[in-house]
């Protein structure tokens, strides 16, 4: 079962590059040490705590919140921030893990704490879960926490939320001839807009829409099955507990036209995330699926030209717009390495990192939705902030887990390979669909097996994927 642990890396040269990064890109020397004023004694190995963090357009910031928090002299441990690079944090980390080298606090992907837990790399800490920490945290929090695979063993908290939106330049539309007030509802009103934006744009290089296919899980994660949710489309259906990436097949085909057409932001199949936000900041690009996390990238970028529109995704049928849940996802999984030294002392360090003046102040900086913010969090102050459009809402919910048995990498290459004509639409899709849906065949006829809870949810709907059945 460890050997699931290690799908990070193909292959051990992968593992060698990644070492070769940490030494190169590390740079620890440089590493933030957080250790207050000149007039703070130093601190000694057993009360430093090393916090590594992505090194992101928030990086700064929390590096400035981290360093108030070492100034106060009630804080005997202090707390040490190592800054990884942001496009390689998840495979650095893992090496880091596994060779025994990792920081006492760092994140991880919310589908990746049961394999940190099982793996015996992060410390159990249900025993210091207290009525005033839980009470941060709204229902839907606390049951992804409490995830049946842990068997009630509880690792770690989500501190964010992840919405995706459609953000427009307002300016591109106006010089095409449309109301920014009124952007496309459906994906027949994406592909005219976009096709107009084009057209307006042609001698300028602007162009209506883009799809970042160079990023497998921004280019088909967001606005592909995100985005597609919210037009009652999900790649598993768990009423049947089948897996089905037919539905797709409509989406599939407008963008598929719109590359065709030229319509699309050129070398769409290289097109990474950032640099379609550069892009698009730069006013080249007329709309595009984004996350909350993109507005602080949009907001660093000194070259951003543009007016941002945010809007829900757009839907197959009008009729349907606004009748289904879009699905939301949760980041910011802290956790803490399970050799960490005096574990009480580092779980308040942890408990820090999730209260209202360390998540509070990353929100009023626009750079994360915190998840217990949208239980009290008013109107007015949404409205102040320039997150206001991806605040969850009334269309936004979290939906249960899939089965573990889905292979990401095949699926987003087989998404890619089909929009860059590599391979018929029908067949790929038959293919992905025969190979998941036999994967799962095979997952559940394995003995001892404790995730089966999730394989049919019966009376599933998307009206309320978050309801309890």
């Amino acid at each position: 079962m460890k050997n699931t642990f290690y799908r990070f890396s193909a292959s051990g040269i992968i593992l060698l590059t990644i070492l070769f990064v940490i030494v190169i890109n590390l740079d620890l020397a440089s590493s933030t040490k957080q250790t207050g004023n000149s007039e703070v004694e130093p601190t000694t190995e057993s009360q430093k705590v090393t916090f590594a963090i992505p090194n992101d357009a928030s990086s700064m910031e929390i590096e400035s919140l981290i360093e108030n928090y070492n100034r106060d002299p009630n804080h005997v441990f202090k707390i040490e921030v190592m800054k990884i690079p942001a496009d390689r944090y998840d495979d650095i980390i893992a090496l880091m893990m596994t060779s025994g080298e990792g920081p006492d606090l760092f994140q991880v992907r919310y589908d990746m704490v049961y394999y940190y837990a099982l793996n015996g790399f992060i410390a159990d800490i249900t025993e210091y879960m207290d009525s005033d920490f839980l009470s941060r945290f709204s229902t839907l929090a606390i049951k992804k926490a409490n995830n049946p695979r842990l068997e009630g063993r509880i690792y770690s908290f989500p501190s964010e939320l992840i919405t995706t939106r459609l953000i427009y330049n307002k300016k591109l539309l106006i010089k095409a001839g449309l109301k920014p007030e009124s952007p496309p509802r459906t994906i027949q009103q994406l592909y005219e807009a976009a096709a107009k934006i084009t057209s307006a744009g042609r001698g300028s290089g602007e162009y209506g829409f883009a799809i970042p296919a160079g990023d497998k899980t921004e280019g088909f994660s967001e606005a592909l099955e995100t985005a597609n949710t919210f037009s009652n489309l999900y790649f598993y259906d768990f009423n049947k507990g089948k897996f089905d990436l037919k539905v797709y097949e409509p989406w599939f085909e407008q963008i598929i036209r719109m590359k065709r057409e030229e319509i699309l932001f050129p070398d769409v199949a290289n097109l990474t995330k950032d640099e379609a936000l550069i892009q698009f900041g730069m006013g080249k690009i007329g709309m595009m699926y984004a996350t909350n996390k993109d507005v602080a990238f949009l907001e660093s970028d000194n070259q951003n030209q543009i007016d941002l529109g945010v809007a829900m995704p757009v839907v197959n049928d009008l009729q349907n717009y606004g009748k289904y849940k879009m699905e939301m996802k949760t980041s910011g999984w802290y956790v803490i390495n399970s050799n960490t030294k005096d574990l009480k002392d580092v779980v308040s360090i942890w408990k820090y990192l999730y209260s209202d003046e360390f998540l509070g102040d990353l929100y009023q900086k626009q750079y994360i939705i915190p998840m217990q913010y949208t239980d009290y969090m008013t109107d007015e102050n949404r409205k102040r902030n320039a997150l206001a459009g991806f605040m969850p809402s009334g269309g936004d919910s979290l939906y249960p887990d899939v089965p573990d048995t889905i292979n990401e990498r095949d699926r987003y290459q087989a998404y890619k390979k089909i929009l860059t004509g590599e391979q018929q639409l029908q067949t790929g899709f038959e293919e992905q669909n025969n190979m998941l849906n036999i994967g799962l065949l095979d997952w559940i006829s394995q003995p001892n097996n404790n995730n089966k809870y999730r394989y049919i949810i019966p009376n599933f709907s998307q009206e309320e994927p978050g309801a309890e059945r």
